[in-house]
């Protein structure tokens, strides 16, 4: 099974794909590991590129489900309203060509996390990363993610 797992921000997205199982998950390399949203004033065209984008990209890398680290709650607020809109339209390209796509809370994904080390013995570094540190960040939360979305 081929899982991409996406990070968000008003900004852009972060994505990592995976296949293979949880016990033995494979990080497959990608050229860009990110896309910022398009160039526009207009917020609406911006989403409606985002979804085209993803989509394309579903397709081309032949994803079989979607997994997305959602927009965590601060102590002083929700999320940012950018930041579920771009969930949202990586929601609706796996929709328009029929994938599944699950959202994964900021606590659910940091306990998945914990399992995985627990279950693995090995950090998500060390699993998905052949050792190396993730950078930018998100990209880690994104491996995460896709990981979470393959089969035991």
């Amino acid at each position: 099974m081929r899982v991409l797992g996406v990070c968000t921000s008003p900004e852009d997205i972060k994505w990592a794909l995976a296949s293979g199982t949880n016990d033995a998950p494979h990080l497959e390399g990608t050229d860009r590991k990110s896309q910022r949203l398009p160039d526009s004033e207009d917020e609406t065209l911006k989403l409606i590129g985002l979804v085209r984008f993803v989509s394309t990209l579903l397709k081309e890398k032949q994803v079989e489900k979607v997994v997305i680290a959602s927009a965590g709650y601060s102590p002083f607020r929700g999320p940012s309203p950018a930041r579920v809109k771009v969930e949202c339209a990586v929601q609706l390209a796996a929709a328009e060509i029929g994938l599944p796509a699950e959202l994964v809370a900021a606590a659910t994904l940091r306990a998945k996390e914990k399992r995985l080390v627990e279950e693995t013995g090995h950090s998500p570094e060390e699993l998905l990363n052949q050792s190396k540190e993730f950078s930018p960040r998100a990209w880690r939360d994104a491996a995460i993610a896709a990981w979470v979305g393959l089969p035991k």
